[in-house]
């Protein structure tokens, strides 16, 4: 057992996350289907990007690149730089919703696509191109 903020506790906090039900099996389908896949974190420290990637790979989630925000941007500005045609994000619930900093710019041209914090991405359509009807 380790203490809170010792730096054996720190070193595996993000290793330890889990995928929600049925998430690799969706972004899969949409990568079968021709999707380029991306992910985003808002992590910005490079030992916690290291550890998200671990995680991506630990439960199969089809290779995509991973974007991760520099010290001074925001949400919003990292999906400006990659211009997906969808963004699929969580609501934030556990931490008050989704703030400014989250808000895509209309003229941006990307389709937010909002699920609830940990009900995964089941529900959402198998095919890549219905996530922008939604």
């Amino acid at each position: 057992m380790h203490k809170k903020g010792s730096k054996e506790s720190d070193k595996d906090f993000f290793k330890s996350h889990m995928p929600t039900k049925g998430s690799v099996e969706k972004i899969s389908s949409w990568g079968k289907a021709g999707a380029k896949i991306s992910y985003l974190t808002s992590r910005t420290e490079p030992k916690e990007v290291s550890q998200v990637k671990f995680v991506l790979e630990k439960f199969g989630f089809p290779k995509g690149r991973l974007f991760f925000r520099k010290k001074e941007e925001e949400f919003k500005d990292v999906v400006a730089r990659i211009k997906p045609d969808v963004w699929v994000d969580d609501d934030c619930a556990s931490i008050g919703g989704r703030g400014p900093d989250m808000k895509l710019d209309s003229k941006l041209g990307v389709k937010e696509v909002v699920v609830r914090e940990f009900k995964g991405l089941s529900h959402l359509p198998d095919e890549p191109e219905k996530l922008l009807e939604l």
